[in-house]
């Protein structure tokens, strides 16, 4: 398949290339664009209304970091609306495009052959994304087969999925897509396509080199700090904050953040579904995935038994076996039932391995006289400890300890904000040094606070670095 790179030509049919740039502002590039594109029949059809609201400003053709015209940009697609917008808006900024699918996860390679329908009931998910991939691309006029496939599914399983499953396995609380931002999207892939960092200095007309960057659709915003007479890349929260993704971003070093560009920071999410509406972009209605980061949906329990190497034994009650989730690690661990211990010790159920339930989940008993909780769990005994009622004393952390801190910045202390998941509230925090990590204190305790999960730390909306969560100590103790 053919890839176009830096300067290619894309034909007539790239609409998006015809817009009057000395006629255009950042904010309303679309209304000449598509009367432009209307006159050389290219692009959406006359009947598309043009947005009757400018497009905000998605970066400041003033500030030397950022990306400008003629910068060539690597366009990360997975065939969803986030990416299909972020590469649209893209190449209206004259970024010189080269769109590139990326598949983590291989339906095919579960099953031992290459053969159609090997899959699963659900199908290989990534053949339906890198089509919806080529649909987007040929909607842009850059060509059905301009995408390149980018296999990274071997790094995905050594560098994220295995470490995880290591993880569950311990008990803890994993969040395999921060590890994919790092390891994966801004790690594997950016080493293979993009180009060393060269110098930045301008030159004698104080114009800087032109760049590649890294596009994605992520809600999230990269700014800019000068630091030490240099310019320094800054992850800071996206607009929408109901879809901010700065959190899954955290441990993504400033380094690396200085190659990406999310065009989608200043967007809300009706905003970019409304911009691929109006633009006839394939992906303008398929709905959002829920699944780990570019691993797709999983089969669900009731067609998952073929593709579940290890049956849950049977002693083990359903109400407590994970769910569809659960369902989907047991294919790859062996589940290890144990106990699930009340205060005082006594056995009250038995759970189909740690991996199956996490700190502050609802312990499904058959037959208890009242709702358990899961407050802890004790990888040494492959025991599951809960307590009665939501708000109890044990299921609140008022402190917890990260061993090892990534930091985007200089390392902070102080009074900072927390994270602890993703669309989880941010806390008012203590930050005290640790050796190489720190010790977070809540004034006001936080529920369900697990060993395993990624504590990210802000300042106001600038978010200074993140690291794993080794011990919590709770109201209890």
């Amino acid at each position: 398949m053919a890839a176009i790179g830096r300067g290619a030509r894309t034909g007539a049919t790239a609409w998006w290339r015809l817009a009057a740039r000395p006629q255009v502002r950042i904010g309303q590039c679309w209304r000449s664009t598509r009367a432009s594109s209307s006159s050389s029949g290219g692009g959406p059809s006359e009947a598309s209304p043009a947005p009757s609201q400018p497009l905000p400003p998605l970066f400041d053709l003033s500030s030397a970091p950022g990306p400008r015209p003629g910068d060539a940009a690597v366009l990360a697609m997975s065939g969803g609306v986030d990416s299909s917008v972020a590469a649209l808006l893209a190449l209206q900024q004259g970024l010189v495009p080269r769109p590139l699918f990326m598949r983590n996860w291989n339906e095919l390679d579960e099953s031992g052959t290459f053969e159609p329908g090997a899959g699963g009931a659900t199908g290989c998910t990534w053949m339906k994304d890198w089509e919806g991939v080529q649909q987007t691309c040929a909607a842009l006029g850059l060509g059905r087969d301009s995408a390149e496939l980018l296999d990274l599914s071997k790094d995905y399983w050594l560098s994220v999925f295995q470490p995880a499953l290591e993880a569950w396995e311990r008990g803890e609380t994993p969040n395999p897509d921060v590890g994919c931002n790092r390891e994966i999207k801004f790690g594997a892939l950016m080493d293979r396509v993009l180009p060393a960092p060269a110098a930045t200095a301008p030159d004698a007309f104080g114009r800087r080199p032109a760049k590649t960057w890294l596009v994605t659709g992520h809600y999230a915003r990269v700014s800019w700090r000068q630091a030490d007479g240099a310019w320094q890349a800054q992850l800071s929260r996206a607009r929408d904050r109901n879809k901010d993704q700065s959190y899954f971003l955290s441990s993504v070093s400033p380094e690396r953040l200085a190659q990406a560009h999310f065009p989608l920071s200043d967007l809300l999410k009706t905003e970019v579904r409304d911009i691929a509406r109006r633009y006839l972009l394939p992906a303008a209605e398929k709905e959002e995935s829920m699944g780990l980061c570019f691993v797709g949906e999983r089969p669900r329990p009731a067609d998952a038994a073929a593709a579940v190497r290890q049956p849950l034994p049977r002693n083990v009650p359903p109400a407590v076996s994970g769910g569809a989730f659960g369902a989907f690690l047991a294919s790859y661990l062996t589940p290890v039932p144990g106990p699930i211990l009340d205060p005082a010790g006594k056995q009250v159920g038995t759970h189909a391995g740690l991996h199956s339930l996490t700190v502050g989940q609802r312990a499904r008993v058959p037959g208890a006289p009242s709702a358990w909780f899961v407050a802890r769990k004790d990888a040494a005994s492959n025991a599951v400890h809960v307590v009665a009622g939501g708000d109890h004393a044990a299921l609140y952390a008022r402190s917890l300890r990260i061993e090892r801190m990534t930091w985007l910045g200089p390392p902070r202390t102080g009074t900072l904000l927390a994270q602890v998941r993703h669309r989880g509230d941010e806390v008012a925090c203590e930050v005290l040094p640790a050796g190489d990590g720190v010790h977070v204190c809540f004034p006001t305790p936080v529920l369900a606070v697990a060993p395993g999960q990624v504590c990210a730390l802000y300042d106001g909306d600038v978010c200074v670095g993140s690291g794993v969560i080794a011990t919590v100590q709770t109201l209890q103790q």
